[in-house]
């Protein structure tokens, strides 16, 4: 064993010690692992590696941070998977924290594809610049331009969007989300419940517009107003 140092094309791995094999390409090392690409950095206690195959797994204090799809990333994680070939991905699972551009998530697990991402057992995803937050059991979605274009979200959906002009709340629940800034619009589905000051809708499926505070019920709607 000793201090290793691994360069490729595009990534740079260092360790204190580490084992590389020369004919295969695969690597393991241990001790203040730190992979560089480009922009991206990513610390670890131990990783194995595919020197060929440009890719690496890393466990133990992960810590990801740097650029991802232009974009600024800081992560923390138990365990991480990236690939740096194409398309190049990057997975954590575990304790998974940290933020993306104007976005932070604490979930169990992401994978990053490009602009593209999907996560499980989301506690809280936050989207600053659209004022919009949520917890649920899978998210979906696409950034285009540093900006969330669209995203679905399935199993007990819980969300809160603040207006960006005049701050009020809606909060949103159901089954199901889909997101589209195109659109400019929420559709949750799947007992559907909305909540503004004074008032509760409750549908099959309700229609949100964030920048109007606009709500369509669809499927035995129902109103209650609080009356003081």
């Amino acid at each position: 064993m000793c201090h290793g140092d691994v360069i490729s094309s595009k990534v740079r791995l260092t360790a204190e010690n580490m084992n590389f094999d020369t004919k295969t390409g695969l690597l393991q090392g241990s001790g203040n692992v730190t992979l560089k690409r480009d922009d991206l950095t990513i610390t670890s206690d131990k990783c194995e590696g595919d020197y060929k195959g440009n890719s690496a797994r890393m466990w133990g204090n992960v810590k990801a941070y740097g650029k991802w799809s232009d974009q600024s990333l800081d992560f923390s994680c138990q365990e991480l998977k990236a690939s740096f070939s194409h398309p190049e991905s990057v997975a954590m699972v575990g304790s998974v924290k940290g933020k993306f551009g104007d976005r932070s998530l604490e979930c169990y697990d992401i994978e990053m594809i490009g602009d593209r991402f999907i996560a499980t057992k989301v506690k809280k995803f936050k989207d600053e610049s659209e004022g919009i937050s949520l917890s649920c059991d899978t998210i979906k979605g696409f950034i285009v331009k540093e900006n969330l274009q669209e995203f679905q979200a399935e199993g007990k959906v819980s969300m809160e969007i603040i207006n960006q002009k005049d701050r009020s709340v809606t909060k949103i629940s159901g089954g199901k989300a889909v997101y589209s800034r195109d659109r400019g619009s929420i559709i949750m589905s799947g007992g559907a419940v909305a909540v503004q000051k004074g008032r509760k809708v409750t549908a099959k499926n309700i229609v949100f517009y964030p920048a109007t505070n606009k709500i369509e019920a669809k499927g035995s709607p129902s109103i209650s107003f609080e009356v003081e």
